[in-house]
C-alpha cells in the first residue's frame, strides 16, 4: 500500500510504465531505488533508450573501459525486460560497437516485435564531417566534400538483414551505416523511414524505398549516392531531402503529398522537373533551403526552384532560405508568388547585408496578396576571414551551419542611419497584404542591427491590420529598450508585442513533471509545444495563433486524469492532421473550441482539423460569423459521439439560416441532455469612412466575437406573423426523448432569438427545466409569459 502522501505511487502499473517510457533507460532504472513499489516497474517498460555521449577513439586505453561499460548497459537494459514485456521502442546512439554485439541487440529487438527502431552509429570525431560543399573545414579552411572520403567508405558497419524482415516495424531511423539488403525485403508496416549518412555502394536504396508500400514519411539526409530516386508509396505525405548534393531527379508517385522540404544546392539546370509530384496541388507546405550562394548564378540556374513553387498552386506555407542574402533574386520569386492565392504563411531566412536585401523582402510582400503570417529569420554576417590556415579549435566542422556563411556580403554593422530613416524607394512601397490581411509577424534572433531595425520599422509602420508582433531577442539585447523602440514604430496601436528573450517556454513546461493545469494565453512565440507531465488534467490555449502542433504526452490519460481541453484561436493549419495530439483521446470528456476568425471565407478542408476530436460528454463551439457555421462538417462528427450529453453553442444569429443550422446539429445529437446557447448581438453598422486608424479605432481592433461580416442581412427589424417558421418540419430525436434542460444566456428577445426559443420549447417533450438570462431592458413578466405559451403540449 502506497503512503497516503505519495499519489504517484498509488497509480496503476500501466500508468507508471507509461511515465517511465518517456525517460532514458538509465534514468528509468534509477527509479527502482525510490521504494519497493517502484522496484520492478522499469522491467515492464517496453522501451530501451540509451545514448553514448563520450567522444574519442573506442580503443583508446583511457576510454576502453567506459566503452565496454556502455555496451554492458545496453545489453542489461535488453535482458532485464520480463518475458511478457516486448521491446516496442529501441533507440540507441553508440560509438562504433563490436559488430557481433550489435547483431545480438538488433536480433533480440526484432524477434520481440519492435515497432520503432532508431540506431545511430558514431565513429571517431574526425570522420563525422558534414557532407555539404558550402561548409568549410575548420582544420584546413577548404570546402567539405559532397561524398565520403576513401577512408570512411570501409569503416561504416553494414546493415543487418534482420531489420528488413521485421513485419512489425513502423518507424526506422538509421544513421552512419552501409546499406546491405538481403535478397527479400518485407516491411509492409513501415510508415516512417529516416536515413542519414548512408553509404550505398550497390545502389540498393531504391529497392528499399520501393519495398515500403505504406510509407508515409521519408527523410534522406546526406546520402551522396542518391542520383535518381522514385517513391512509389501511395500514402506518402511528407518528403524531406537534406544535403544530398548528387541527386538529379526525385519522383513522388503519391497524390496526397502535403509537405516537401529540400535543402541543398541548386538543382541541375537541365532538370525541368527536379522534384516531380503526381498531384502538386496537394502540397500545402514547402521548405526550400539553398546552401550555395546565388550571387554567381543566373536566372536559368534558379529556374528549377521557381518552377517547383509554381507547380504547388495550393501552397499555404512557404519557407525560403537563400544566400548570400534574404530574398535574393526577388524578381524571380515575385512572379511565382503572384499566382499563389492560397499562400497565408511566408517564412524567410538569410542575411541582411545591405538595404537592397530589405527592399527584396518588401518586393515579395507586394506580391503575396492574402498573406496572414510572416516569419523572418535574419542571420548574422560572417566574421572577416583570416588569410591563413586555421588550426584545430576543438569544434567539429559538423557543428557549423552552412546558412551562417554569407560570403561576399558587406558587413553593415557600422552603418549609421539618421533617425532610422528608410530609403525613399522602400518608403513608397505599397503592399496590400500589410494593410488588410497580415495578422502576425515573428522575427527570430532579433539582434537590433540597423538593417534589422529598418525591416522591422517598415513592417510595423505599414501593418494596419496587425494583431501580434513577436520577436525572440538575441543574448545581450536589452529587453525593455528594444520593446519600447519597436512599439514606437507600430501603426496599429493595439498590436500585441511579445518579447521572448530565449524561447525557453518549452524548457519551462518540460521542467514541471507534476503539472496538473496548464493555460497558455496570447503566447505568439509558441509554434510547437509538448507537455510531458504525467498528471495533466486540464489544458487551455487562448489566442496563441502561431501554434502549429500541440502534443499532450500525459501518461495518466489512461486513468482519466486529462479531462478538459480548451482551444481559442484561429483555424489550425490545414496540413496539421493532428493539431492537438492526446495520448488517449477517448479519456477527454470536455472540449471547448472558440474560433476567432470568420469561417465564411474558409473551405471545408480548413475546418477539418477542428472536427477531429474524441468521444466527449461536453462540447462547446464558438464560431463566426454565425452560430453553428459549417454545420455539414460538424453534424457528421456529432453523429458519432454517442456519449455527448451537453452541447454548448455560442455565436450570432444574423439570419434564419443560422437557426436551421442549430436545429441540424440537434438532429445528430441522439443522447443530448443539456443544451446551452449564448447568442451574441449583431455588429453595429460600419461607418463608410476611408480611414479610421488614426483615431485609435482600427478595423482590426473590434471584438472578433461581434463581427459577423458577410453573414447576411441583420434581421432585427423583421416581423414574423405568429412566428411561423420553415424549420417546423425538422425532427430531432433528442428533443422528444432525452433533452432535459435548456439554458439561454443574454436572451434579448430579437425575432431570431424568439424563433430559436419557440422551436426548442415546442419540440422538447421531455424538457424538465428551461432557464433564460434576460438582457438589460427586457421586461421580465412579458417575456416569461411569451416563453411559457410555447412549450409542447
Amino acid at each position: 500500500m502506497a503512503p497516503s502522501g505519495d499519489r504517484i505511487s498509488a497509480l496503476p502499473d500501466n500508468v507508471l510504465e507509461r511515465v517511465l517510457s518517456h525517460l532514458a533507460s538509465d534514468e528509468a532504472v534509477r527509479s527502482s531505488a525510490l521504494s519497493r513499489r517502484w522496484r520492478r516497474v522499469h522491467e515492464a517498460v517496453p522501451v530501451v533508450n540509451l545514448v553514448d555521449n563520450k567522444s574519442g577513439d573506442r580503443y583508446d586505453r583511457s576510454l576502453s573501459d567506459l566503452k565496454v561499460c556502455f555496451d554492458h548497459q545496453v545489453t542489461s537494459a535488453i535482458m532485464s525486460k520480463g518475458a511478457a514485456t516486448p521491446i516496442r521502442t529501441f533507440h540507441v546512439t553508440v560509438l562504433h560497437p563490436p559488430s557481433e554485439l550489435l547483431d545480438q541487440w538488433i536480433v533480440t529487438t526484432v524477434n520481440s516485435g519492435v515497432e520503432d527502431l532508431d540506431v545511430k552509429l558514431r565513429y571517431y570525431d574526425g570522420s563525422m564531417s558534414t557532407l555539404c560543399p558550402s561548409i568549410r573545414c575548420p582544420y584546413s579552411g577548404r570546402r567539405n566534400s559532397a561524398d565520403f572520403d576513401k577512408d570512411e567508405r570501409n569503416r561504416y558497419t553494414k546493415t543487418l538483414p534482420h531489420i528488413f524482415r521485421c513485419h512489425t516495424l513502423r518507424r526506422l531511423c538509421l544513421t552512419n551505416w552501409t546499406l546491405d539488403l538481403p535478397g527479400t525485403v518485407a516491411m509492409a508496416s513501415l510508415e516512417t523511414l529516416w536515413l542519414g549518412r548512408i553509404m550505398d555502394p550497390r545502389d540498393k536504396l531504391q529497392q528499399l524505398i520501393s519495398s515500403c508500400p505504406c510509407l508515409v514519411n521519408l527523410t534522406l539526409e546526406e546520402c551522396p549516392t542518391i542520383t535518381e530516386i522514385a517513391v512509389t508509396s501511395a500514402r506518402l505525405r511528407t518528403f524531406t531531402m537534406i544535403c544530398c548534393h548528387n541527386a538529379k531527379s526525385v519522383d513522388l508517385h503519391s497524390a496526397c503529398v502535403q509537405s516537401l522540404r529540400y535543402k541543398g544546392g541548386l538543382p541541375p539546370r537541365r532538370s525541368s522537373s527536379f522534384i516531380t509530384v503526381t498531384n502538386p496541388a496537394s502540397v500545402k507546405a514547402l521548405r526550400i533551403e539553398i546552401c550555395e550562394k546565388l550571387s554567381h548564378k543566373g536566372p536559368r540556374d534558379v529556374d528549377p526552384v521557381t518552377r517547383l513553387i509554381s507547380q504547388c498552386t495550393k501552397l499555404a506555407y512557404l519557407h525560403l532560405s537563400l544566400r548570400p542574402s534574404m530574398a535574393y533574386y526577388s524578381s524571380m520569386f515575385t512572379s511565382v508568388l503572384r499566382d499563389l492565392d492560397s499562400l497565408t504563411h511566408l517564412s524567410l531566412e538569410g542575411c541582411l547585408p545591405t538595404d537592397h536585401a530589405v527592399r527584396s523582402v518588401s518586393a515579395l510582400l507586394v506580391n503575396t496578396k492574402n498573406l496572414q503570417v510572416l516569419s523572418l529569420f535574419p542571420l548574422g554576417p560572417e566574421p572577416p576571414k583570416k588569410k591563413m590556415m586555421r588550426g584545430f579549435n576543438g569544434h567539429d566542422n559538423s557543428e557549423s551551419d552552412s546558412d551562417t556563411e554569407p560570403e561576399d556580403s558587406t558587413v553593415d554593422d557600422g552603418v549609421e542611419y539618421s533617425n532610422n530613416r528608410m530609403p525613399q524607394s522602400l518608403w513608397r512601397t505599397y503592399a496590400r497584404c500589410l494593410e488588410y490581411n497580415l495578422r502576425r509577424i515573428n522575427i527570430e534572433n532579433y539582434q537590433g542591427r540597423p538593417l534589422e531595425k529598418m525591416v522591422a520599422r517598415f513592417l510595423l509602420s505599414r501593418a494596419a491590420a496587425l494583431e501580434e508582433f513577436s520577436a525572440t531577442l538575441a543574448a545581450g539585447l536589452h529587453k525593455d529598450e528594444t520593446a519600447k523602440e519597436l512599439i514606437s514604430w507600430r501603426w496599429n496601436r493595439r498590436t500585441r508585442h511579445v518579447m521572448d528573450p530565449r524561447g525557453e517556454l518549452q524548457q519551462l513546461i518540460s521542467s514541471c513533471p507534476c503539472l496538473v493545469n496548464l493555460t497558455l494565453a496570447e503566447c505568439p512565440t509558441i509554434t510547437e509545444i509538448a507537455v510531458t507531465s504525467a498528471r495533466l488534467r486540464t489544458f487551455t490555449m487562448i489566442c496563441s495563433h502561431n501554434a502549429t502542433s500541440v502534443e499532450l504526452h500525459s501518461a495518466c490519460v489512461q486513468s482519466l486524469l486529462l479531462r478538459y481541453l480548451r482551444y481559442k484561436g484561429g483555424i489550425p493549419p490545414r496540413g496539421s492532421s493532428s493539431f492537438i495530439t492526446v495520448t488517449n483521446p477517448a479519456a477527454v470528456k470536455a472540449v471547448s473550441i472558440e474560433i476567432c476568425e470568420k469561417l465564411s471565407r474558409k473551405g471545408p478542408r480548413d475546418v477539418d482539423p477542428v472536427t477531429r476530436l474524441a468521444k466527449l460528454a461536453y462540447l462547446h463551439l464558438s464560431l463566426r460569423p454565425s452560430m453553428a457555421y459549417y454545420r455539414s462538417m460538424f453534424t457528421s462528427v456529432l453523429h458519432g459521439l454517442d456519449s455527448l450529453t451537453h452541447l454548448s453553442l455560442e455565436g450570432c444569429l444574423p439570419t434564419d439560416h443560422a437557426v436551421r443550422s442549430v436545429s441540424a446539429l440537434l438532429v445528430n445529437t441522439k443522447n443530448l441532455h443539456v443544451l446551452s446557447l449564448f447568442p451574441l448581438g449583431p455588429e453595429p453598422p460600419k461607418k463608410k469612412m476611408k480611414m479610421t486608424r488614426f483615431n485609435g479605432q482600427n478595423n482590426s481592433e473590434s471584438d472578433s466575437d461581434t463581427e459577423p461580416e458577410d453573414s447576411g442581412t441583420m434581421d432585427d427589424g423583421v416581423e414574423y406573423s405568429n412566428n411561423r417558421m420553415s424549420l417546423w418540419r425538422t425532427y430531432a430525436r433528442c428533443l422528444e426523448y432525452n433533452l432535459r434542460r435548456i439554458n439561454i444566456e443574454n436572451y434579448q428577445g430579437r425575432p431570431l432569438d424568439k424563433m430559436l426559443a419557440r422551436f426548442l420549447l415546442s419540440r422538447a417533450a421531455a424538457l424538465e427545466e428551461f432557464s433564460a438570462t434576460l438582457a438589460a431592458g427586457l421586461h421580465k413578466d412579458e417575456t416569461a409569459k411569451e416563453l411559457i405559451s410555447w412549450p409542447c403540449p
